[in-house]
Parts: C-alpha cells; sequence; structure tokens
C-alpha cells in the first residue's frame, strides 16, 4: 500500500511533482535540460522546494519552465489542503459515507427524456477513532415520476430490480430514516465518492419539496482525497481502482449503493492508517 508522510510544510513526500501524464507533457514543451537536472527530477523524490532550487537558474531566462513550476506549486498546494482535509476527519468522531443508484438507461435518448430519480441509498457509518464501519444502512427509493421505472439496463449495472422500488418508501420518508440514523451517531460531516451523490441529493429534495438534511453537513469528496494521496492529477481514479490501490479487496458488488457506501468508509480508514503515526493506528 502506498503511504505518503506528510512533511511539516503540509506537503507530501510523495508529491515532488506533477503526476507522470502531466510532468511529460510539462516538460516536453519546455527548453530542454541538462542532463543531470533532468535525471535529478524525480517526483517521488523530490520536495516542491528541491526542486525549485534546480530548476530556478532554468526558470529565470525560460518562461516556460516558468509556468511549468507555478502549475506544480499549485498542484502541491491542492493536494496538501486535501491531505489536511483526509486528516481533519480523524477529528470527527464518526462519518457517514453515502453512495447513490439512480435510474439510468442504456437509450440516449431516453436518458435524455427522462427524470433521473434515486433508486438506492447506500450508507456507511465509518468511526474515525477505531477507523471501523459501525452500522450500515440500505435503502430502496420509489422514484415519484410515473414515466421513471427500472429498466433491464439499470438491474444489469446495479442489481436493482423493479420489485425491490415499486413498494419501497418515496424520497421524503427515506430522508427520515437517514435523520434517524443521524440521530444515533451525531456525525457532522459525509463523504461520497465523486460529488454526483451530493448534486443529486440537493436536486431531489427540491424537486419533492423535500427539507436534504445532508446539506447541514459538511460534504467532503473522497474522490478528490484518492487522487492526491496516490499522486493523480487533477482527476482521482474510480473507486474499485482506488481500493485496489489501497492494497484492499473490493467487498461486493460495484454499483451497488450498500456496497460501494462501505468499500468508500474502508478506503478512507486504509488512507488514515497510511499517513498517522503507528500509535494513533492502533486507536
Amino acid at each position: 500500500m502506498h503511504r505518503p508522510s506528510l512533511p511539516e510544510a503540509g506537503i507530501p513526500a510523495g508529491g515532488g511533482g506533477l503526476p507522470e501524464p502531466e510532468r511529460s507533457q510539462a516538460l516536453a514543451t519546455s527548453a530542454p535540460l541538462p542532463d543531470a537536472t533532468a535525471r535529478a527530477i524525480d517526483p517521488e523524490a523530490l520536495s516542491l522546494q528541491e526542486l525549485e532550487a534546480l530548476m530556478q537558474p532554468l526558470a529565470a531566462s525560460d518562461p516556460l519552465v516558468r509556468a511549468y513550476m507555478r502549475r506544480m506549486q499549485a498542484l502541491l498546494q491542492r493536494r496538501a489542503e486535501l491531505l489536511r482535509s483526509l486528516l481533519a476527519l480523524r477529528a470527527q468522531g464518526r462519518v457517514a459515507f453515502v453512495d447513490l443508484e439512480a435510474t439510468c438507461y442504456r437509450d440516449r435518448e431516453e436518458s435524455k427524456r427522462l427524470p433521473r430519480e434515486i433508486l438506492e441509498i447506500g450508507l456507511a457509518v465509518l468511526d474515525c477513532g477505531s477507523l471501523q464501519v459501525v452500522e450500515r444502512l440500505q435503502l430502496h427509493v420509489r422514484p415519484a415520476d410515473p414515466r421513471s421505472y427500472v429498466s433491464a439496463y439499470c438491474t444489469e449495472l446495479t442489481g436493482i430490480r423493479p420489485e425491490q422500488v415499486a413498494q419501497a418508501p418515496g424520497f421524503a420518508e427515506c430522508m427520515q430514516a437517514v435523520r434517524k440514523l443521524h440521530a444515533r451517531h451525531r456525525w457532522t460531516s459525509w463523504g461520497s465518492y465523486g460529488d454526483f451523490d451530493r448534486q443529486q441529493l440537493a436536486q431531489q429534495a427540491l424537486a419533492s419539496g423535500c427539507e436534504n438534511p445532508f446539506s447541514a453537513w459538511t460534504h467532503v469528496d473522497v474522490k478528490d482525497i484518492a487522487g492526491a494521496y496516490f499522486g493523480f492529477g487533477r482527476k482521482g481514479p474510480g473507486l474499485a481502482r482506488a481500493v485496489a490501490m489501497a492494497g484492499l479487496a473490493f467487498d461486493g458488488r460495484q454499483h451497488s449503493g450498500l456496497d460501494d457506501a462501505c468499500n468508500t468508509a474502508s478506503l478512507v480508514a486504509a488512507m488514515l492508517r497510511g499517513i498517522l503515526p503507528d500509535e494513533a493506528r492502533r486507536g
């Protein structure tokens, strides 16, 4: 498992440069580097300060090198911020991780014409002290729009069957169930793998005239954090890839709301173990 350290400056030791694709592109557009300098620029070994010292003479005369250094500095600052937000979860007590599955259709025109509605809410509560999932919740949601239906493609992708949602509670009732779970665990932050879940919850709450309890809690985009942790650029890896990169086996079925939520929580726990001191990891 990749385990970057966090120097006092807040820059991960593994973050001395851009990820390989962006680094290669930037260097390809700049003036040729002296052989010794080119060999020394190892983004997995150098800090930003060390790399700046190596490239400063070139930057003074080459605007492309200066532009490259500015991009790199912004990227590393963003990575440091994201890793600090990961560490901040440690003080949260408990955090809820959520994954939604929604109506989807193989036909592109049908996807444009029909509303997107939540079919499943998966939720896993992570205790950030023990780094264990302490409760799981799976809610199937009955679509409100009579045109919405569970397509064969949706069943193939998510495993959700039409009969599972036909008699399921509506969105407002499901939000009540989330509030009851929150009353037991009192999280102040919640996370999802990407921003789709946050946006979809807000949109559906607005469309249904229902209060969205998630809007009262701070949202954490775990995909952004995983991208910073594993040294990606502006776009983090997919959930299954991130789980594998953390040295974990994906537990359950991909595109199951509950399984994806649990794997997201396990990924966060693994990343926290990777950057916490040994005594903190032991709880």
